[in-house]
């Protein structure tokens, strides 16, 4: 198993721990749901190429696009999350 893989499986624990009963509708998980973790999921490349874009930058410019994208990553993951949540409530 490759880290990414191990790494996917711990967000899929933390990020949709009711998989099983609150999400799943007939044997699969609402659109809906499948997309606000898709979302999850593009989040987090998004902040490791941010993180990554930063540590091999050489410009000011570059830095500043890295800044640019890990900012975005982080405002949609924010608001991510508080779908997620809204959905869990809402059953």
């Amino acid at each position: 198993m490759y880290l990414n893989d191990i790494i996917q499986e711990k967000i899929n624990s933390i990020v949709f721990p009711q998989i099983g009963t609150v999400l799943v509708m007939t044997g699969s998980m609402k659109q809906n749901n499948l997309c606000i973790k898709k979302v999850l999921e593009l989040v987090r490349e998004m902040i490791i190429l941010a993180d990554e874009g930063q540590e091999a930058a050489e410009d000011d410019g570059c830095r500043l696009l890295y800044a640019i994208l890990q900012d975005c990553a982080y405002k949609l993951r924010k608001k991510a999350e508080e779908e997620k949540e809204a959905h869990c409530q809402s059953g």
